[in-house]
């Protein structure tokens, strides 16, 4: 039930009605706005999602582009690898010297370059040796104009231009002439001296031939005439008949070339000179009616290994001695002392041994001591020897 509060009175029922009207209708409005926003917040959300789907959805198409950028580049680097090791194949760089293999150690191909750097020069494989295609001192160089060409003759005739055969060379005398001559007829005439005629007498040809500075005399003719066809100062036959020898005649030759007077005998040397080599049969002297001359030596400088009958003068003991064929032995004359006048009372012995020594069975010594035989030396008294010293 209404309470009443009087007319517009906050207790008028009327009132209190429409603010309760315009609540309801306020509150309506507030939920009608939040329905809107729940709406749009709805909406929100799905745009959102559909955002968020969209981003996965690029997300992954970006993944396989990356993906399939990876693959193409993989591939690019492949083929790059495969594209330089073909041209690594082809060319192979600096070296010092000719290379057998490829840097791959694969047999060389037909084409095949390298640059050698101490001749500086690049060469290509033609399937069995290095050839060189570039210029310097083995190719032509454009500017040069074929002057750096190996042999300019050779190279006109390889190309069908060779002078004289194939072309004509330039001649002055040709030039300045109206008619054409060949060779053999320019020849014959550059033969012919200056206003020669064709009516000269057989005098005057004569007259004109002896007056010719190296004309021949009759007697020059002669000369000329006696001297054999091709004639040889070194053949054999004309060598001996001069009185020669031939190299191939003298059996020391070596020693004729090299000859010196010091080698051979002078005139006061007689037939042979001292240092020759004497005849066996032969004893040097000093004159006709002089001395035989005897080697001189000491003890130790006898022969090492002397014959039966060799003779010398012993400096060591001032005596002559011979070899008997087993020893040496002192020989009457020379040697010792003796008295004033031609008695022979004393006989001198050394008093060192310095050799070996050997007393045959059939022989007996003595010496006069004290004998003192050197270290290394035997002197060996033979069985039915006898060796006294007093």
């Amino acid at each position: 039930m209404a309470i009443w509060r009087g007319a517009g009175g906050s207790g008028d029922a009327t009132t209190d009605a429409a603010n309760q009207a315009s609540v309801a209708s306020n509150a309506a409005a507030a939920a009608l706005i939040s329905a809107d926003a729940a709406a749009g917040s709805a909406t929100a959300a799905d745009t959102s999602d559909t955002q968020a789907n969209d981003s996965k959805v690029a997300a992954a198409s970006s993944a396989t582009d990356s993906a399939n950028s990876a693959t193409a580049s993989a591939n690019s680097a492949t083929a790059s690898a495969a594209s330089f090791d073909q041209f690594d194949d082809r060319y192979l760089g600096y070296k010092a010297t000719p290379p057998t293999t490829n840097n791959d150690g694969d047999p060389l191909t037909d084409g095949v370059l390298y640059y050698n750097t101490v001749a500086d020069i690049i060469y290509v494989w033609n399937g069995t040796a290095w050839q060189t295609i570039t210029t310097g001192s083995g190719g032509l160089e454009a500017a040069n104009n074929l002057n750096d060409v190996a042999s300019a003759s050779t190279s006109r005739t390889n190309l069908g231009v060779a002078i004289g055969s194939n072309v004509q060379a330039f001649s002055s005398v040709l030039a300045g002439t109206t008619a054409s001559y060949t060779t053999a007829e320019e020849t014959k005439l550059a033969g012919i001296e200056t206003a020669a005629t064709a009516d000269q007498t057989g005098a005057q040809i004569k007259t004109a031939y002896e007056a010719e500075a190296n004309a021949f005399t009759d007697a020059q003719f002669t000369k000329l005439a006696g001297i054999e066809t091709a004639a040889d100062v070194t053949d054999g036959t004309n060598v001996t008949a001069a009185g020669a020898l031939m190299d191939s005649e003298v059996t020391n030759l070596a020693q004729v070339k090299a000859f010196d007077t010091t080698d051979y005998a002078t005139a006061a040397q007689g037939a042979l000179a001292a240092s020759a080599t004497q005849p066996a049969t032969t004893v040097a002297k000093t004159s006709a009616t002089g001395s035989a001359v005897m080697p001189t030596g000491t003890t130790a400088q006898r022969d090492g290994s002397p014959a039966t009958g060799n003779l010398r003068f012993n400096s060591t003991d001032t005596s002559f001695e011979g070899y008997d064929g087993s020893a040496w032995g002192a020989i009457g004359g020379g040697g010792g002392a003796s008295g004033g006048g031609s008695d022979a009372i004393f006989y001198e012995n050394g008093q060192n041994v310095t050799t070996d020594y050997t007393i045959v069975a059939t022989n007996n010594a003595m010496s006069t001591g004290p004998i003192t035989i050197n270290s290394g030396v035997t002197v060996t008294v033979s069985s039915g020897a006898r060796y006294v010293v007093i």
